[in-house]
């Protein structure tokens, strides 16, 4: 994707300000953006104020377009930002970005129905703990760890998101065993709209704020 043949389709969108370690300082507005600088403005809380030069990480996600890449602060103020210097990380592995823990909330799988590719209500749901969360996949254990799933498995995963429950189709991309009774699953997602994505990324920016908020009230 072409980043500035979409600009405008970026404006306003929600993104997050990492340093150059990957660690979120801000979430912020994209305001505008050129092939020589991106703007952001502040949303919510005030922006930090960072020198010049400094190297920051930009990224967020519409739909299914995403941006992800990184400059150097030419502009630093509490209401706005600008960065130059704009190189892409479109390439680097989006598993680094929008991520947030979900302290192993309590969900279900379900299997899938081969026919309709809905869930299969002649099984019973799965449950597992949902541990972290980001655009391009999620991390679950299951509660019991006498249930184990394969490789490229497929399920439908009830998503607790802003006080309603999604169901997203997901894939299982990798299996950590970390001890006889302790085994996690890495799956992407399989989305069935932009409906889905445009939510999911306003609960993990939602929740980096709150993530945001409470480092700021241990200060």
């Amino acid at each position: 994707m072409d980043i500035y043949n979409m600009a405008e389709y970026f404006e306003g969108a929600l993104c997050e300000i990492r340093n150059s370690k990957n660690k979120l300082i801000s979430i912020g507005t994209i305001n505008r953006i050129t092939e020589n600088f991106f703007e952001i403005l502040s949303y919510n809380d005030l922006l930090p104020i960072l020198p010049i030069n400094t190297p920051i990480k930009i990224s967020t996600r519409r739909g299914k377009h995403f941006i992800i890449v990184q400059g150097k602060i030419y502009i630093s103020s509490e209401s706005k930002m600008k960065l130059t210097e704009i190189e892409s990380l479109q390439e680097v592995e989006r598993r680094n970005f929008f991520r947030v823990n979900t302290n192993n909330i309590p969900t279900q799988l379900m299997y899938i129905n081969d026919t309709n590719k809905k869930p299969d209500q002649s099984k019973e749901p799965i449950p597992v703990y949902l541990e972290n969360i980001s655009l391009s996949g999620l991390l679950f254990s299951p509660v019991n760890n006498d249930v184990q799933f394969t490789y490229k498995q497929e399920f439908i995963i009830n998503m607790p998101i802003h006080k309603q429950v999604l169901q997203i189709n997901i894939i299982i991309e990798r299996i950590e065993i970390i001890s006889e009774q302790n085994t996690k699953y890495g799956c992407s997602f399989s989305f069935n709209d932009d409906k889905q994505t445009d939510l999911l990324c306003s609960y993990i920016f939602t929740k980096e704020r709150e993530m945001l908020n409470d480092i700021k009230n241990l200060h």
